[in-house]
């Protein structure tokens, strides 16, 4: 599925379980556009946007790898939220979710 870097986000934010406050952390966020290709007719091409999707990387690890999988919101800098999911040892997230 083909897909466009639109918007990279980093900066020092905070880290919930729930409600619970985890760790200060810092952050790099990139939201990629996803697209459907569509062969036309007239043998073009065409492209319907399908969604988006975030990837994140935590710094430090160390502040919130005892939590692996479990569902944390990251509050960012700019004031918008990711939910996501701790998935390696080395600062990897899955997002889970839009921005809100």
């Amino acid at each position: 599925m083909p897909r466009n870097l639109i918007e990279t986000l980093n900066g020092e934010g905070k880290v919930f379980e729930g409600k619970e406050f985890v760790a200060d952390v810092s952050y790099v966020a990139r939201v990629y556009q996803n697209y459907s290709e569509t062969r036309l007719l007239n043998g073009g091409m065409t492209r319907t946007k399908i969604g988006e999707d975030v990837e994140i990387q935590i710094n430090p690890f160390s502040s919130i790898g005892f939590l692996l999988g479990k569902c944390l919101t990251l509050q960012m800098s700019d004031g918008r939220k990711q939910d996501f999911f701790p998935v390696s040892s080395n600062g990897e997230c899955r997002a889970t979710g839009g921005m809100h």
